[in-house]
């Protein structure tokens, strides 16, 4: 569901409220959107790929992740 709005009772919205998304798109409208519930009844087996590596991925980078956060901090100096 979207919908378009010119200006709110407030202005305009930007941000998130509960499940309700507003933005200011391209050409300059602002747009109320909601995110709706994602539901995996029978996930394909792209998607169950795609989370074994992230999930592959993210136990490979738990213990180091500390060491990685320094490196970044250091250079961001």
């Amino acid at each position: 569901m979207m919908a378009i709005q010119k200006y709110g009772p407030f202005g305009p919205f930007s941000g998130k409220l509960g499940n309700v998304i507003g933005y200011i798109d391209q050409k300059g409208q602002q747009r109320l959107r909601t995110i709706g519930a994602h539901k995996f009844v029978d996930p394909s087996v792209r998607l169950r790929e795609t989370w074994l590596k992230t999930s592959l991925t993210t136990a490979f980078l738990k213990p180091v992740i500390e060491f990685i956060r320094m490196g970044f901090a250091a250079q961001a100096k």
